[in-house]
């Protein structure tokens, strides 16, 4: 995930943010976050690689998007869910966790690959997270009935890209924004295109961009240090000046919601719901 210096916008089909970029003190890509900072974070391992950021939202489940699995086939001896880490390599570092698949993900039955609608699957993990001792793994509360309006902060995390080209981040980084509802969002970006379970993100003086590799990381409220999750990143931009806010799946919209609930009633989600 980078921070882009904006300067000007123009509208053009699906509304891109045009700026300049600058000189390189001008660009902030976030900053490198510290082990236990957001111990719900985690990402999917398809065949020993790095296939797409996730976040645990229960004892048995994480959650990514749809478009990260759509038409891959799943194997249980190749999915894995590696979490309480910061390093994109579980290997890198020694806290990290490395969870099975007890069966196939679920993916939204409505889930459009183009307008990337209902962009939303769990995944289900073949051990609860049950680490005495250790606070490096702890489901998010979903804030399902929180009201967050234009302006306020909001955090990103993942391992993304840092700038256009520059491949994945090792350590996982996060970065400091402001929440854009849905309806501004589309007003002032995407001409309408946002459908009713998504929102945005965007600062006062820079475009915000989900990354290549943020696909499926989390939204926090706040600081994100509370572990409150909101939403999750859907769509990406290709990290450059000339890009639109990154695009999020709202967690607390009613439909996305009840996905959630009703397909992940005996994986211990009643704690992980505010």
């Amino acid at each position: 995930m980078k921070f882009v210096q904006a300067t000007r916008w123009v509208a053009v089909v699906f509304l891109l943010v045009a700026g300049t970029r600058g000189d390189d003190s001008k660009i902030a890509s976030g900053s490198n976050a510290l082990t236990g900072q957001f111990p719900s974070m985690a990402h999917l391992q398809i065949d020993g690689d790095f296939a797409c950021a996730a976040v645990v939202i229960a004892d048995m489940a994480a959650l990514t998007a749809a478009s990260c699995i759509n038409n891959r086939v799943y194997s249980r001896e190749t999915w894995k869910v590696v979490a309480g880490t910061t390093a994109r390599s579980p290997t890198d570092e020694p806290n990290g966790f490395v969870f099975g698949m007890h069966g196939p993900p679920i993916q939204h039955l409505h889930y459009d690959n183009c307008t990337r609608q209902n962009n939303i699957a769990i995944l289900f993990l073949e051990l609860e997270i049950e680490h005495p001792g250790s606070t490096s793994v702890i489901p998010a509360y979903i804030m399902q009935g929180m009201t967050v309006i234009m302006n306020d902060m909001v955090t990103i995390v993942g391992w993304g890209h840092t700038q256009a080209g520059s491949g994945l981040s090792e350590q996982l980084r996060y970065m400091k924004t402001t929440f854009l509802p849905r309806e501004d969002c589309n007003a002032m970006y995407y001409d309408g295109l946002l459908s009713s379970d998504m929102t945005c993100t965007v600062n006062e003086y820079a475009v915000a961009d989900i990354c290549p590799g943020d696909m499926g990381g989390p939204l926090y409220a706040g600081d994100g240090e509370s572990n409150e999750l909101i939403g999750m990143a859907i769509r990406e931009s290709q990290c450059t000046a000339e890009g639109a806010p990154g695009v999020f799946i709202d967690l607390r919209n009613e439909n996305v919601y009840k996905f959630i609930y009703w397909n992940c009633l005996d994986c211990g989600l009643a704690a992980a719901i505010a």
